[in-house]
Protein backbone atom coordinates (compact mmCIF):
# COMPACT_ATOMS: atom_id res chain seq x y z
CA UNK A 1 0.00 0.00 0.00
CA UNK A 2 2.83 2.35 0.81
CA UNK A 3 4.33 1.94 -2.67
CA UNK A 4 0.98 2.59 -4.36
CA UNK A 5 0.46 5.63 -2.15
CA UNK A 6 3.83 7.03 -3.20
CA UNK A 7 3.09 6.38 -6.87
CA UNK A 8 -0.31 8.10 -6.55
CA UNK A 9 1.36 11.07 -4.91
CA UNK A 10 3.90 11.19 -7.73
CA UNK A 11 1.14 11.19 -10.33
CA UNK A 12 -0.63 14.00 -8.52
CA UNK A 13 2.62 15.99 -8.49
CA UNK A 14 3.01 15.48 -12.23
CA UNK A 15 -0.54 16.59 -12.87
CA UNK A 16 -0.13 19.61 -10.62
CA UNK A 17 3.06 20.57 -12.42
CA UNK A 18 1.34 20.33 -15.77
CA UNK A 19 -1.50 22.58 -14.59
CA UNK A 20 0.82 25.08 -12.97
CA UNK A 21 3.27 25.58 -15.79
CA UNK A 22 1.49 24.36 -18.89
CA UNK A 23 3.48 21.14 -19.07
CA UNK A 24 6.95 22.69 -18.85
CA UNK A 25 9.52 19.95 -18.23
CA UNK A 26 12.06 22.21 -16.51
CA UNK A 27 12.85 22.20 -12.80
CA UNK A 28 12.54 19.73 -9.94
CA UNK A 29 8.76 20.00 -10.04
CA UNK A 30 8.51 19.72 -13.83
CA UNK A 31 7.01 16.77 -15.63
CA UNK A 32 10.33 15.31 -16.82
CA UNK A 33 11.92 15.29 -13.35
CA UNK A 34 8.78 13.94 -11.71
CA UNK A 35 8.63 11.13 -14.28
CA UNK A 36 11.50 9.45 -12.41
CA UNK A 37 8.88 8.13 -9.98
CA UNK A 38 7.54 5.78 -12.62
CA UNK A 39 10.77 3.76 -12.43
CA UNK A 40 11.87 4.70 -8.91
CA UNK A 41 8.71 5.42 -6.85
CA UNK A 42 10.70 5.93 -3.63
CA UNK A 43 13.32 8.23 -5.17
CA UNK A 44 14.32 11.62 -3.79
CA UNK A 45 15.00 14.10 -6.59
CA UNK A 46 18.06 16.20 -5.76
CA UNK A 47 18.75 18.19 -8.93
CA UNK A 48 17.69 18.55 -12.55
CA UNK A 49 19.02 20.17 -15.70
CA UNK A 50 18.45 20.18 -19.45
CA UNK A 51 21.03 20.58 -22.22
CA UNK A 52 20.53 21.05 -25.96
CA UNK A 53 23.35 19.38 -27.87
CA UNK A 54 23.46 18.91 -31.64
CA UNK A 55 19.74 19.60 -31.88
CA UNK A 56 18.77 16.99 -29.30
CA UNK A 57 17.49 17.91 -25.83
CA UNK A 58 18.94 15.94 -22.91
CA UNK A 59 17.32 15.82 -19.48
CA UNK A 60 19.57 14.99 -16.52
CA UNK A 61 17.87 13.90 -13.30
CA UNK A 62 20.02 13.51 -10.19
CA UNK A 63 18.21 11.52 -7.52
CA UNK A 64 18.76 9.36 -4.47
CA UNK A 65 17.43 5.83 -4.33
CA UNK A 66 18.13 3.06 -1.81
CA UNK A 67 20.99 5.06 -0.31
CA UNK A 68 22.75 5.74 -3.62
CA UNK A 69 23.06 8.82 -5.82
CA UNK A 70 21.94 8.05 -9.35
CA UNK A 71 21.82 10.00 -12.59
CA UNK A 72 19.27 9.30 -15.30
CA UNK A 73 19.71 10.83 -18.75
CA UNK A 74 16.84 11.01 -21.23
CA UNK A 75 16.55 12.73 -24.59
CA UNK A 76 14.11 13.89 -27.23
CA UNK A 77 14.73 15.23 -30.73
CA UNK A 78 12.10 17.98 -30.69
CA UNK A 79 12.73 20.90 -28.34
CA UNK A 80 9.01 21.63 -28.27
CA UNK A 81 7.94 17.99 -27.99
CA UNK A 82 5.55 16.37 -25.58
CA UNK A 83 6.42 14.49 -22.41
CA UNK A 84 5.73 11.23 -24.25
CA UNK A 85 8.51 12.07 -26.73
CA UNK A 86 11.27 11.47 -24.16
CA UNK A 87 13.41 8.33 -24.44
CA UNK A 88 15.33 7.09 -21.40
CA UNK A 89 18.98 6.68 -22.43
CA UNK A 90 20.68 5.25 -19.34
CA UNK A 91 20.90 5.44 -15.57
CA UNK A 92 24.18 5.21 -13.64
CA UNK A 93 25.33 5.33 -10.04
CA UNK A 94 28.91 4.11 -10.59
CA UNK A 95 29.91 7.21 -12.58
CA UNK A 96 29.09 9.55 -9.67
CA UNK A 97 30.67 10.45 -6.32
CA UNK A 98 28.47 9.24 -3.48
CA UNK A 99 27.59 11.34 -0.46
CA UNK A 100 25.37 14.11 0.85
CA UNK A 101 24.29 17.45 -0.66
CA UNK A 102 24.55 16.14 -4.22
CA UNK A 103 24.50 18.78 -6.93
CA UNK A 104 24.32 18.89 -10.72
CA UNK A 105 25.85 21.75 -12.74
CA UNK A 106 25.90 22.25 -16.51
CA UNK A 107 27.61 24.86 -18.67
CA UNK A 108 26.30 24.11 -22.14
CA UNK A 109 28.61 21.23 -23.05
CA UNK A 110 29.71 19.77 -19.71
CA UNK A 111 28.00 18.37 -16.67
CA UNK A 112 29.57 18.26 -13.19
CA UNK A 113 28.18 16.09 -10.40
CA UNK A 114 29.38 16.71 -6.86
CA UNK A 115 28.68 15.37 -3.37
CA UNK A 116 30.20 15.51 0.11
CA UNK A 117 31.60 12.22 1.42
CA UNK A 118 31.45 10.90 4.97
CA UNK A 119 34.62 12.78 5.92
CA UNK A 120 33.22 16.13 4.80
CA UNK A 121 35.29 16.24 1.60
CA UNK A 122 33.58 17.66 -1.47
CA UNK A 123 34.09 15.35 -4.46
CA UNK A 124 33.23 16.06 -8.08
CA UNK A 125 33.40 14.57 -11.55
CA UNK A 126 32.94 16.30 -14.91
CA UNK A 127 31.80 14.85 -18.22
CA UNK A 128 31.95 16.78 -21.50
CA UNK A 129 29.97 16.24 -24.68
CA UNK A 130 32.06 14.72 -27.46
CA UNK A 131 31.48 13.32 -30.91
CA UNK A 132 32.63 9.83 -31.90
CA UNK A 133 30.82 8.24 -28.99
CA UNK A 134 27.86 5.86 -29.43
CA UNK A 135 24.55 7.65 -29.22
CA UNK A 136 22.39 4.56 -28.85
CA UNK A 137 21.06 3.37 -25.51
CA UNK A 138 23.22 1.41 -23.12
CA UNK A 139 23.91 -2.13 -24.22
CA UNK A 140 22.99 -1.60 -27.87
CA UNK A 141 25.95 -2.45 -30.14
CA UNK A 142 26.85 0.15 -32.75
CA UNK A 143 27.77 -1.36 -36.09
CA UNK A 144 26.70 1.54 -38.28
CA UNK A 145 29.38 4.23 -38.31
CA UNK A 146 26.63 6.86 -38.47
CA UNK A 147 25.63 5.84 -34.94
CA UNK A 148 29.06 6.71 -33.57
CA UNK A 149 28.31 10.30 -32.66
CA UNK A 150 27.85 12.10 -29.40
CA UNK A 151 28.31 11.09 -25.79
CA UNK A 152 29.46 12.28 -22.37
CA UNK A 153 33.16 11.65 -21.80
CA UNK A 154 35.09 11.91 -18.54
CA UNK A 155 37.22 15.09 -18.59
CA UNK A 156 37.94 15.91 -14.92
CA UNK A 157 37.48 14.67 -11.38
CA UNK A 158 38.55 16.03 -7.99
CA UNK A 159 40.96 18.52 -9.52
CA UNK A 160 42.47 16.00 -11.96
CA UNK A 161 42.14 16.91 -15.65
CA UNK A 162 42.14 14.49 -18.57
CA UNK A 163 43.78 15.79 -21.74
CA UNK A 164 44.99 14.39 -25.05
CA UNK A 165 48.59 15.41 -25.81
CA UNK A 166 50.13 14.08 -29.03
CA UNK A 167 47.76 11.09 -29.13
CA UNK A 168 48.50 10.27 -25.50
CA UNK A 169 45.90 10.45 -22.72
CA UNK A 170 47.31 12.31 -19.73
CA UNK A 171 45.88 12.58 -16.24
CA UNK A 172 47.09 15.94 -14.95
CA UNK A 173 47.48 16.01 -11.17
CA UNK A 174 48.70 19.03 -9.22
CA UNK A 175 52.10 17.36 -8.75
CA UNK A 176 52.60 15.88 -12.22
CA UNK A 177 51.16 13.97 -15.17
CA UNK A 178 50.43 10.29 -15.69
CA UNK A 179 49.92 8.48 -19.00
CA UNK A 180 46.88 6.29 -18.50
CA UNK A 181 44.40 4.35 -20.62
CA UNK A 182 40.81 4.93 -19.57
CA UNK A 183 37.34 4.04 -20.70
CA UNK A 184 35.79 7.50 -20.59
CA UNK A 185 32.17 6.89 -21.62
CA UNK A 186 30.00 7.98 -18.67
CA UNK A 187 27.99 4.78 -18.96
CA UNK A 188 31.02 2.70 -18.02
CA UNK A 189 33.11 4.93 -15.75
CA UNK A 190 33.50 3.75 -12.16
CA UNK A 191 34.27 6.90 -10.16
CA UNK A 192 35.40 5.09 -7.02
CA UNK A 193 38.03 3.18 -9.05
CA UNK A 194 39.62 6.27 -10.58
CA UNK A 195 43.19 6.87 -9.34
CA UNK A 196 43.19 9.51 -6.62
CA UNK A 197 46.95 10.18 -6.54
CA UNK A 198 49.71 10.60 -9.12
CA UNK A 199 51.54 7.60 -7.66
CA UNK A 200 48.48 5.38 -8.02
CA UNK A 201 47.92 6.52 -11.60
CA UNK A 202 51.51 5.79 -12.59
CA UNK A 203 51.47 2.37 -10.94
CA UNK A 204 48.32 1.42 -12.84
CA UNK A 205 48.99 3.28 -16.07
CA UNK A 206 47.84 0.44 -18.31
CA UNK A 207 44.80 -0.60 -16.31
CA UNK A 208 41.50 0.95 -17.43
CA UNK A 209 39.59 1.65 -14.20
CA UNK A 210 36.52 2.51 -16.21
CA UNK A 211 35.21 -1.05 -16.34
CA UNK A 212 32.07 -1.35 -14.23
CA UNK A 213 31.10 -4.95 -13.79
CA UNK A 214 27.62 -6.09 -12.95
CA UNK A 215 27.01 -6.80 -9.28
CA UNK A 216 28.84 -10.10 -8.68
CA UNK A 217 26.90 -13.28 -9.30
CA UNK A 218 28.28 -16.75 -9.75
CA UNK A 219 28.31 -16.46 -13.54
CA UNK A 220 29.26 -12.79 -13.89
CA UNK A 221 32.57 -12.04 -15.57
CA UNK A 222 35.08 -9.96 -13.65
CA UNK A 223 38.76 -9.58 -14.35
CA UNK A 224 42.18 -8.76 -13.00
CA UNK A 225 45.57 -7.92 -14.44
CA UNK A 226 47.63 -11.08 -13.97
CA UNK A 227 51.40 -11.47 -14.45
CA UNK A 228 52.25 -13.32 -17.65
CA UNK A 229 55.53 -14.63 -19.00
CA UNK A 230 57.36 -11.70 -20.65
CA UNK A 231 58.26 -11.45 -24.32
CA UNK A 232 55.61 -13.91 -25.44
CA UNK A 233 53.15 -13.66 -28.32
CA UNK A 234 49.96 -15.71 -28.56
CA UNK A 235 47.23 -16.12 -31.13
CA UNK A 236 43.78 -15.06 -29.91
CA UNK A 237 40.79 -17.28 -30.61
CA UNK A 238 37.02 -16.85 -30.44
CA UNK A 239 36.65 -19.86 -28.15
CA UNK A 240 38.66 -21.94 -25.66
CA UNK A 241 40.77 -23.87 -28.18
CA UNK A 242 42.72 -23.54 -31.40
CA UNK A 243 39.90 -25.30 -33.26
CA UNK A 244 37.81 -22.12 -32.95
CA UNK A 245 38.04 -19.25 -35.44
CA UNK A 246 40.88 -16.86 -34.78
CA UNK A 247 39.80 -13.37 -33.75
CA UNK A 248 40.57 -10.20 -35.69
CA UNK A 249 39.56 -11.74 -39.03
CA UNK A 250 42.09 -14.51 -38.52
CA UNK A 251 44.99 -12.25 -37.52
CA UNK A 252 44.55 -11.50 -33.79
CA UNK A 253 47.70 -11.78 -31.70
CA UNK A 254 48.48 -10.45 -28.23
CA UNK A 255 51.84 -9.64 -26.66
CA UNK A 256 52.33 -10.51 -22.99
CA UNK A 257 54.39 -7.34 -22.62
CA UNK A 258 51.23 -5.26 -23.11
CA UNK A 259 48.34 -4.69 -20.73
CA UNK A 260 46.34 -7.92 -20.51
CA UNK A 261 43.33 -8.43 -18.27
CA UNK A 262 42.44 -12.02 -17.30
CA UNK A 263 38.85 -13.07 -16.59
CA UNK A 264 39.73 -16.64 -15.64
CA UNK A 265 40.96 -20.06 -16.65
CA UNK A 266 38.88 -22.69 -18.44
CA UNK A 267 40.05 -26.09 -19.69
CA UNK A 268 43.63 -24.96 -20.26
CA UNK A 269 42.70 -21.60 -21.78
CA UNK A 270 42.54 -18.04 -20.49
CA UNK A 271 39.76 -15.61 -21.31
CA UNK A 272 41.52 -12.26 -21.65
CA UNK A 273 40.93 -8.67 -22.66
CA UNK A 274 43.62 -6.53 -24.23
CA UNK A 275 43.92 -3.04 -25.67
CA UNK A 276 44.22 -2.53 -29.43
CA UNK A 277 43.87 1.23 -29.92
CA UNK A 278 42.17 4.28 -28.41
CA UNK A 279 38.62 2.98 -28.66
CA UNK A 280 39.13 -0.73 -29.30
CA UNK A 281 39.67 -3.68 -27.01
CA UNK A 282 39.25 -7.39 -27.61
CA UNK A 283 38.04 -10.21 -25.39
CA UNK A 284 39.29 -13.59 -26.56
CA UNK A 285 41.06 -16.80 -25.64
CA UNK A 286 44.76 -17.69 -25.38
CA UNK A 287 46.56 -20.79 -24.13
CA UNK A 288 47.29 -20.74 -20.39
CA UNK A 289 50.94 -21.70 -20.96
CA UNK A 290 51.77 -17.99 -20.62
CA UNK A 291 51.23 -18.16 -16.85
CA UNK A 292 54.53 -18.17 -14.93
CA UNK A 293 55.23 -21.20 -12.75
CA UNK A 294 53.34 -20.94 -9.49
CA UNK A 295 50.88 -18.35 -10.82
CA UNK A 296 47.22 -19.26 -10.54
CA UNK A 297 44.13 -17.47 -11.74
CA UNK A 298 40.54 -18.27 -10.76
CA UNK A 299 38.47 -20.75 -12.70
CA UNK A 300 36.20 -18.91 -15.11
CA UNK A 301 32.69 -18.59 -13.73
CA UNK A 302 30.54 -19.58 -16.66
CA UNK A 303 27.46 -21.68 -17.30
CA UNK A 304 28.67 -24.76 -19.18
CA UNK A 305 25.89 -27.18 -18.32
CA UNK A 306 24.76 -27.26 -21.94
CA UNK A 307 27.03 -28.44 -24.73
CA UNK A 308 27.63 -26.16 -27.70
CA UNK A 309 25.45 -28.36 -29.90
CA UNK A 310 22.55 -28.13 -27.42
CA UNK A 311 21.59 -24.41 -27.40
CA UNK A 312 18.87 -23.66 -24.84
CA UNK A 313 18.12 -20.01 -25.65
CA UNK A 314 17.57 -17.88 -28.71
CA UNK A 315 18.07 -14.38 -30.04
CA UNK A 316 14.79 -12.43 -29.87
CA UNK A 317 15.78 -9.45 -32.04
CA UNK A 318 18.40 -8.86 -34.72
CA UNK A 319 21.68 -7.83 -33.09
CA UNK A 320 25.46 -7.96 -33.46
CA UNK A 321 27.82 -10.49 -31.90
CA UNK A 322 30.98 -8.69 -30.75
CA UNK A 323 34.25 -9.44 -28.97
CA UNK A 324 34.59 -5.81 -27.84
CA UNK A 325 31.48 -4.97 -25.77
CA UNK A 326 33.17 -2.24 -23.72
CA UNK A 327 34.92 -0.40 -26.54
CA UNK A 328 34.20 -0.25 -30.26
CA UNK A 329 31.45 -2.92 -30.25
CA UNK A 330 32.70 -3.91 -33.68
CA UNK A 331 30.62 -6.89 -34.83
CA UNK A 332 31.97 -10.37 -35.43
CA UNK A 333 28.70 -11.32 -37.08
CA UNK A 334 25.09 -10.23 -37.35
CA UNK A 335 22.61 -12.51 -35.59
CA UNK A 336 18.99 -12.81 -36.62
CA UNK A 337 15.96 -13.23 -34.40
CA UNK A 338 15.41 -16.93 -33.79
CA UNK A 339 19.12 -17.84 -33.86
CA UNK A 340 19.82 -20.51 -31.20
CA UNK A 341 22.55 -19.71 -28.65
CA UNK A 342 23.94 -20.85 -25.31
CA UNK A 343 24.18 -18.38 -22.45
CA UNK A 344 27.57 -18.56 -20.70
CA UNK A 345 27.87 -15.51 -18.43
CA UNK A 346 27.00 -11.84 -17.89
CA UNK A 347 29.34 -8.88 -18.40
CA UNK A 348 28.03 -5.76 -16.72
CA UNK A 349 24.28 -5.55 -16.48
CA UNK A 350 23.63 -5.26 -20.18
CA UNK A 351 25.83 -7.85 -21.93
CA UNK A 352 25.70 -11.63 -22.16
CA UNK A 353 28.51 -13.98 -23.12
CA UNK A 354 27.12 -16.61 -25.50
CA UNK A 355 28.12 -19.47 -27.77
CA UNK A 356 26.61 -19.55 -31.25
CA UNK A 357 27.10 -21.65 -34.38
CA UNK A 358 27.84 -19.64 -37.52
CA UNK A 359 28.74 -21.20 -40.85
CA UNK A 360 29.46 -24.56 -39.25
CA UNK A 361 31.80 -23.13 -36.59
CA UNK A 362 31.17 -22.17 -32.96
CA UNK A 363 31.92 -18.65 -31.74
CA UNK A 364 32.02 -17.25 -28.21
CA UNK A 365 31.07 -13.58 -28.04
CA UNK A 366 28.83 -10.93 -26.54
CA UNK A 367 25.29 -9.79 -27.30
CA UNK A 368 23.03 -7.25 -25.53
CA UNK A 369 20.92 -9.08 -22.97
CA UNK A 370 17.80 -7.34 -24.27
CA UNK A 371 18.21 -9.53 -27.36
CA UNK A 372 18.07 -12.79 -25.38
CA UNK A 373 15.12 -15.06 -24.59
CA UNK A 374 16.30 -15.82 -21.01
CA UNK A 375 14.82 -19.26 -20.69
Amino acid sequence: MKRWGIMLAALLLIAAGALADGGDSMGLDGMRAQAIYWSYPEALIEDYSEMTLNGRVYALILFRHEGKQKLQISYRDDEEGEESDWTDWFTTEDALPQGERAQLETDGESVTISATDGKGVRQSVTYTWYTYMPKTWIGQPCYDENEWKNGFRLTAYDGVKLEWVHYTRLLRFADGDADMTLLEDMRYVCYENLPKTLEEARENGNVPPGFCYYRPQWNTLSAQVAPLLPDQSRKVYLGPGNNYPRAGKGKATVSTNDWVQVFGQYKGWLLIQYHIDVNQYRIGWINDDVLPAGTTVPELKIDDYWAEDMPEEEITADCALTDDPMGSREPIAQLKAGQKVNHRAFLCEEWEFVTVKIGGKYYWGFVPNNCMSHG
